[in-house]
């Protein structure tokens, strides 16, 4: 769905790809060297002699995407060096965890939404060049990380993952600010058009904090030569009519929209199913085969081949998906259902050679979604929402992170073997996968729902109104989109 923010200068190109670039990068740090932190495991577990056992969206909105992205760079090399200074596990948990946690999610999510904002009808394709970097920097690290923990040992070797994390800092700074052309905002927007608006005064309603202006799912309707309001917007009216909200930067009025209720669901079990692989296979390997059969290089060399095929559907994907936009929901939904389906079956891939099949086909799958589900929250929530919808969307995915490890360790200890935490996260995701194709069917209720409505509901409704080409241009774009 085409926000009315498409009055704004959107760029799709330009200095656009020097974002992407950037984007790129970030995604490489964050993912990168998170998702090879299984091959530190091994290391960390022999160090230590211890068992397996809601935040950057508001700052964007209140900073901007360059202050965020190099407060992210600089509190994750603090969390890197400290790191490496740590005599104590549980001290390690809040430097590498909390500390670098934070700053990660800090620039992974102002690179996932400063692209958003740079792109329109390139979004997929540019969200799918940016969120590559997770493949390439997991390719990378999987194969840098056990050359330095075997030359400089794992203290060292944080030391020099902070000094690259420090160089995002550089790559934050090329955020630069989109031009807001003629209107600092939509509230200036809405503001003007609002004088242009003539009510009934039978049907005249005093707006209050909590009063919309319009619903943004209402149908669009024309009756009798009337014309209704074709203005869409997702903010109340406290925001809209310049009244001061002092809780609008940490508004969660969006947990009360169904569809988001879903998407989060979705995307915390994704993410619940999506780290586990990729800490985890390493050491199964090494444990299926044993020590003396498979070295530690080896066995990293599969979060490699992840990375491999990850890179790669997430540019086919992206690409697929501009060209095909009304493909993209169905296409993230079942490659998010298939990416739980391959860890389901991890028991008959019982040999190095398979593997690596199971890693290119999990990298693949898992990659497709993770490059389209940015662009599909902005398809079924809005442009003007993304900071929002997408930060508290991660932060509240963020505790499936937090907890699918431990509880995976937790598993294989009771067990002895990772293939019951592999169906159990597997699961999860696939589970994931078919509450996102539910989506479809609230939709499809709301708009029978939207149609059946009488015609005395919509009395509130302008009568006459003057709007710009481009909301009308929102218009048209949301009901051939959402009506067809």
């Amino acid at each position: 769905m085409t926000s009315p923010n498409d009055h704004l200068s959107v760029p799709d190109g330009g200095w656009g790809w020097i974002v992407v670039i950037s984007s790129f990068y970030f995604q490489a740090l964050t993912i990168g060297i998170t998702y090879t932190f299984g091959v530190k495991l091994v290391k960390l577990k022999d160090e230590f002699k211890v068992n397996e056992r809601i935040i950057a969206g508001p700052l964007i909105k209140r900073f901007g995407w360059r202050t965020v992205a190099i407060t992210g760079s600089v509190l994750s090399t603090i969390g890197f060096v400290s790191s490496s200074f740590v005599k104590n596990v549980y001290v390690l948990y809040f430097t590498y965890g909390v500390m670098t946690g934070i700053g990660n999610g800090l620039m992974y999510v102002t690179s996932m939404v400063c692209v958003q904002h740079y792109f329109d009808t390139k979004r997929a394709l540019a969200t799918g060049l940016a969120v590559s970097g997770s493949g390439v920097g997991t390719l990378l690290f999987g194969w840098l990380d056990p050359l330095l923990l075997k030359r400089f040992q794992w203290r060292k070797t944080l030391l020099i993952e902070a000094a690259i994390m420090l160089s995002g800092a550089f790559f934050g700074a090329l955020y630069k600010p989109l031009p807001n052309g003629d209107y600092e905002n939509d509230t200036d927007l809405l503001k003007e058009d609002a004088d242009s608006i003539k009510y009934d005064e039978d049907n005249k309603q005093e707006p209050n904090e909590n009063t919309p202006l319009t619903n943004s799912g209402e149908r669009m309707r024309e009756n009798n030569g009337t014309s209704y309001s074709d203005i869409l917007v997702q903010e109340p009216v406290s925001t809209c009519c310049g009244i001061k909200c002092k809780n609008a930067v940490f508004d969660l009025s969006l947990f009360t929209n169904p569809i988001f209720i879903m998407f989060c669901s979705a995307l915390t079990l994704f993410c619940f199913g999506y780290h586990v692989p990729y800490t985890y296979t390493p050491d199964r390997v090494i444990q299926l085969l044993g020590k003396d059969n498979i070295k530690l290089e080896k066995a990293s060399l599969l979060i490699s081949y992840m990375g491999i095929s990850n890179v790669a559907s997430r540019l086919i994907f992206g690409w697929f998906a501009d060209k095909s936009p009304r493909a993209r929901f169905y296409l993230g939904s079942i490659c998010l259902t298939l990416g739980g389906a391959i860890s389901m079956l991890i028991t008959f891939f019982n040999t190095y050679g398979l593997m690596v099949f199971y890693s290119v086909l999990f990298g693949a799958f898992t990659g497709c979604w993770a490059s389209l589900f940015p662009v599909i929250l902005v398809d079924l929530l809005g442009i003007d929402v993304i900071e929002r919808s997408l930060g508290q969307s991660l932060a509240i995915a963020s505790f499936a992170f937090l907890f699918a490890s431990p509880l995976s360790a937790f598993i294989k200890e009771k067990t002895k073997s990772y293939d019951v935490s592999f169906w159990v996260v597997g699961t999860a995701e696939a589970i994931g996968g078919f509450i996102l194709l539910s989506i479809k069917i609230v939709q499809w209720y709301q708009r029978r729902k939207w149609r059946k409505m009488p015609q005395e509901k919509y009395a509130e409704r302008p009568t006459k109104v003057s709007t710009s080409d481009s909301i009308k241009k929102s218009r048209r774009r949301f009901i051939s989109e959402s009506f067809a």
